[in-house]
């Protein structure tokens, strides 16, 4: 019949209109800082529209207490998630509803107080945010050991930087 769904569909949309707004994954933070980010986690949580994100592709902020070069980070912002301070989350949990996210991006932290490592990631979390994708429509074989730890989000990278990636035959 004309307008109606199928069941497929309207799992589909279901799901689709139950994802919270914002789902939120933690990186870059130091050990000492453990009880910290359980605790933001635990707060910003209560929040109805936030949910904690365990996959990098499907997250839509990452907070990063230092701003690492971790796969997790940047398979993050090469799939469109906005690279958060802590301090987005502590301005959250003090208006009690999730605030502006742009005074809180790492890109808009002053360059002169970023490390090395760290401006060559706001750099390319900024190319990423204009669409720079500089694998596009290139094909890529990705040699590596099989059960390498990292293999997964190697592929996550280059995928969502826009590489084919090819398998030997």
């Amino acid at each position: 019949e004309k307008g109606s769904l199928t069941m497929r569909q309207f799992v589909s949309s279901t799901e689709t209109t139950q994802q919270s707004a914002y789902r939120i994954m933690f990186s870059g933070w130091e050990r000492w800082e453990a009880e910290r980010k359980r605790r933001l986690i635990q707060e910003i949580e209560k929040f109805d529209n936030v949910t904690s994100e365990g996959d990098a592709t499907k997250v839509t902020h990452l907070v990063s207490g230092a701003l690492m070069k971790t796969p997790k980070t940047i398979v993050a912002f090469m799939n469109g998630a906005k690279i958060m301070l802590p301090a987005w989350v502590d301005a959250c949990l003090e208006a009690g509803a999730v605030v502006d996210e742009d005074p809180f991006l790492w890109t808009t932290r002053g360059v002169e107080t970023l490390n090395k490592m760290q401006r060559e990631l706001v750099r390319a979390i900024a190319n990423a945010d204009s669409g720079l994708r500089p694998w596009e429509g290139k094909k890529v074989c990705l040699l590596m050991a099989k059960d390498h730890p990292h293999g997964e989000a190697f592929k996550q990278i280059l995928v969502a930087a826009g590489a084919k990636l090819q398998t030997l035959a």
